[in-house]
């Protein structure tokens, strides 16, 4: 082994992680940790907006309700 041959393994090896990194689109990236937890957060909320209702004649916007499974009308 010679330092050399080292550092040609280490260049070698950090331009192609480099590489790899820069042509691996975000949606083929694998989740980190705080990826999984904003998705546990949102997942885990009581309240989801729903987007393709009216709000109603008091301008409300309508949101799916988890816990009673119904449409509830809520101010935001």
């Amino acid at each position: 082994m010679s330092v050399a041959g080292i550092g040609n393994a280490a260049v070698g090896t950090f331009a192609a992680n480099t590489i790899t990194n820069w042509l691996t689109r975000d949606e083929n990236k694998p989740a980190t940790k705080k990826d999984i937890k904003e998705i546990k957060e949102l997942v885990l909320q009581r309240y989801h907006e729903i987007l393709n209702m009216q709000t109603d004649h008091y301008g409300n916007y309508p949101y799916y309700d988890i816990d009673s499974r119904t449409v509830v009308y809520l101010k935001k």
